[in-house]
């Protein structure tokens, strides 16, 4: 018994990435990023696209960003996060507690 031929369809190459590619600049920033992640939450935290991408508006874009997401899914770590690499720039308000001056 023969079996029967499909006729020759092309078919489209793979997506091999998802995510964009990052600027040196981009991706530096997000190491540090992700540096800070992981001082916060764990060895094993990893940021999430939507995540970085807000992390990015704020630090990067100087825009301002409002994350709206479900209870546990890292809300409060965008803002952490962003506010630890915009102080480490010199940027972000100032404290004139002397415990927060060290």
């Amino acid at each position: 018994m023969a079996t029967p031929t499909q006729p020759d369809v092309p078919v489209p190459d793979a997506p091999t990435t998802t995510e964009p590619a990052l600027s040196a600049a981009e991706g530096a920033l997000r190491e540090r990023a992700e540096g800070h992640l992981r001082a916060l939450a764990g060895e094993s935290a990893r940021l999430r696209e939507d995540q970085w991408t807000a992390i990015h508006a704020l630090v990067a874009e100087h825009r301002r960003a409002l994350v709206v997401q479900r209870t546990g899914w890292g809300k409060s770590a965008v803002y952490f996060v962003a506010t630890a690499l915009r102080r480490a720039e010199g940027r972000g308000p100032r404290s004139s507690s002397p415990r927060c001056s060290r």
